[in-house]
């Protein structure tokens, strides 16, 4: 919906920046278009997050693409369940990673990003989904 403030929001609202490439990779506009599924940062975060999933490499061309991706991935009952909440933490953690180099010059590489999102998907759904009884040792490969 054109709500997150990427740098192209945020000229459209008249604020001033240096540049409007993207912080990640340099290589464009930061749209949130751009950032979730166009950016090399978050193509190898997503390639290493399918290849964990064993699901389809992942082909969005919109933010809407990768929300629905789960659709069509062939996954079904709690691996399905655990691939929504593992594309949503996905999300977040390449914003978060893109914030920490904005606002305090932090790099993570993508190798970090696809750990975080093990282990914060591995809390969220052994605590808040009725499938309390995986293990790591499952979780890891993949449920």
């Amino acid at each position: 919906m054109e709500r997150l403030p990427t740098k192209v929001e945020l000229r459209k609202r008249n604020i001033p920046l240096e540049d409007d490439f993207c912080p990640m990779c340099g290589s464009d506009m930061e749209s949130a278009t751009h950032l979730f599924t166009a950016c090399i940062f978050a193509s190898k975060v997503w390639s290493m997050i399918t290849r964990w999933c064993k699901v389809p490499e992942l082909v969005a061309f919109s933010v809407r693409d990768i929300l629905e991706f789960h659709n069509f991935c062939g996954l079904k009952g709690r691996m399905l369940v655990a691939f929504k909440g593992i594309a949503l933490i996905t999300c977040w953690q390449i914003w978060k990673a893109r914030n920490e180099l904005i606002f305090s010059n932090i790099i993570r590489k993508e190798e970090e990003i696809v750990s975080l999102i093990k282990s914060i998907g591995f809390l969220w759904f052994k605590n808040r989904s009725r499938f309390k009884d995986v293990t790591w040792d499952d979780w890891c490969k993949f449920v």
